[in-house]
């Protein structure tokens, strides 16, 4: 993977290259999001990064139409209001973020996507998008 500095900087960089990564204990096999040096099952400190596929399930979400100021430059707001759930990865950690598509509903099935937005510098953001 990009680094290893199993941080939110090295994860949140490893986004920007467009790699969606947690950190997985050699000793257990147990795989944390955010990632973390020591494994919270066995408390071993031999982690490495792992590569998720992305796929998950919705397990609980929410429409927000007055959210944070950012949101709001990206043009939702009152009458455009955007979805933000958790996922449970197939991994087995479990993520917020913000999902899009028809039908979303917990249950759903969804599936990581790079997105690049922003107001000036552009950034790339992890969205789920149900399948």
């Amino acid at each position: 993977m990009t680094s290893t500095d199993f941080s939110i900087e090295g994860y949140l960089q490893n986004i920007q290259d467009r790699k969606f990564t947690g950190s997985k204990c050699d000793n257990c096999g147990t795989v944390h999001l955010p990632p973390r040096y020591i494994c919270t099952d066995c408390r071993s400190s031999d982690m490495s990064w792992e590569e998720l596929s992305g796929k998950g399930r919705i397990i609980g979400l929410t429409s927000i139409a007055i959210g944070l100021p950012r949101m709001g430059t990206l043009g939702f707001g009152r009458d455009n209001p955007y979805t933000t759930g958790v996922v449970a990865l197939d991994e087995g950690p479990g993520i917020t973020a913000r999902i899009e598509g028809e039908g979303a509903k917990v249950g759903s099935i969804v599936e990581a996507d790079f997105v690049e937005e922003g107001d000036g510098e552009t950034t790339v953001t992890l969205i789920f998008k149900t399948v």
